[in-house]
């Protein structure tokens, strides 16, 4: 299986990191299969007021592949430098030496928006696709992969083809494959017909579906491989960051609910072009309407990802009023594992630790993370007064630092990835 990352992922607007497909917010990044359990949706506790244009659940035909517990996992994260390079480094879970995989330059690369089988994979600027080996640092590039604009996309279960939207500006959308092997490039199909608003983004490709998002019309949505035709749609409130599952059929995502407390945020809808804060969470089958599970006022919930089928998810939760005395050991606040609607802390956001300037009202300082394959243990990217540092994390466990890196550095995706 091949995930995408917001990874992706999250670029800055109006003081928080958002996943914006196309400009690598690593959303799927951080949701990469890393359990083997599986499991329903959080149990819903209010309806949501988003619409689908189905009414029950999705027709595809997808099903959730976990990861077993045997194979070999390496636990990645990409972090950004001042100058806008990237460099792809490997934490050891527990503690152990860090390495570097590769850096790569701001002026070449766009983003790193996928792991599988042992590979990154990055966009570069002058349409090419390369492939880099998570454990040897080998590269290979795929020339004249992206020739229109910013669109990464989703590897199938095989590793050995990837699918992406090719937006002509001003024109058509089609669905492209590459053959990872022959590096032949080849047109599936129009999406032109099938979405409401062109930009589509893949983001899990099981079997014959690609599920992932549209740009600017808040739609998650599940295609046919074979065709680009649209199998499933459910469309929440634009411009909010929806993190598809790992199983391609549930997706999740941290909205605003009218709870009072939009007076938080400066402004309350901002560049993110959404009212905020992100105060409510909600998940779904893709083709079924949201239900909310979560709501909570003057609090900014961020989904960093979770089981397979999003039965439990991994959350930041920082207030919204900015620091004041006590947040930093208060257990309302920090990383969360969420199911069911009951949240367990596995760290306050003092523990973690955070530090440096204070984020404005509705930002973050924890940036990604992952959750481990016993479902209970996970890794987050924080901000630091000192730059940036990956933190092992478990409910009544003391937080483990599993790498760092320099003043200036941010921050950009967290994944665990199969070796091979």
């Amino acid at each position: 299986m091949g995930t995408r990352g917001i990874a992706a992922t999250r670029p800055l607007s109006a003081g928080r990191r958002r996943r914006a497909p196309g400009s690598l917010g690593l959303a799927a990044l951080s949701t990469v299969a890393v359990a083997a359990c599986g499991g329903s949706p959080p149990t819903p506790t209010a309806s949501a007021t988003a619409t689908s244009t189905h009414s029950g659940p999705a027709t595809a035909t997808a099903t959730a592949s976990p990861t077993p517990s045997g194979p070999a996992m390496l636990l990645v994260w990409v972090v950004r430098t001042p100058s806008d390079d990237q460099q792809i480094r490997i934490a050891t879970p527990g503690g152990g030496p860090a390495r570097t995989v590769i850096t790569l330059a701001g002026t070449v690369s766009i983003s790193v928006f996928a792991f599988s089988h042992g590979t990154a994979f990055v966009q570069q600027r002058d349409g090419s696709l390369e492939l880099v080996n998570l454990e040897s640092s080998a590269t290979v590039t795929i020339p004249s992969v992206f020739p229109h604009v910013d669109s990464p996309g989703a590897v199938d279960d095989s590793g050995q083809h990837m699918e992406y939207s090719d937006l002509v500006p001003g024109g058509a959308e089609s669905l492209m494959e590459v053959d990872l092997s022959s590096h032949a490039v080849t047109t599936v199909g129009s999406l032109g017909g099938n979405l409401a608003f062109g930009g589509f983004t893949p983001e899990v490709w099981h079997g014959t579906v690609i599920s992932g998002t549209t740009l600017g019309t808040g739609e998650v949505d599940q295609v046919a491989s074979g065709t680009g035709a649209i199998l499933a749609t459910t469309t929440l409130p634009a411009g909010y960051p929806v993190f598809v599952a790992p199983d391609g059929v549930h997706a999740a995502a941290a909205v605003h609910g009218n709870l009072g407390d939009a007076s938080d945020c400066n402004p309350g809808t901002g560049a993110v072009g959404h009212p905020t804060p992100d105060n409510t969470l909600q998940s779904f089958a893709i083709g079924s309407l949201p239900t909310t599970f979560l709501s909570e006022a003057h609090h900014n919930l961020n989904v960093l990802g979770g089981s397979p089928g999003f039965s439990t998810l991994l959350i930041d939760d920082e207030p919204t009023l900015g620091g004041s005395a006590g947040i930093t050991m208060s257990p309302d606040f920090g990383v969360f594992l969420v199911s069911g609607g009951t949240k367990t802390q596995l760290a306050t956001l003092g523990a973690v630790p955070i530090g440096g300037a204070v984020p404005s009202p509705c930002d973050s300082y924890i940036e990604a993370g992952a959750l481990y394959q016993d479902g209970a243990t996970a890794a987050v990217a924080v901000r630091t007064g000192s730059g940036a540092e990956l933190v092992q994390v478990a409910a009544g466990k003391a937080p483990i630092i599993l790498d760092s890196v320099a003043a200036g550095w941010s921050p950009y995706t967290v994944s665990l990835v199969p070796a091979s």
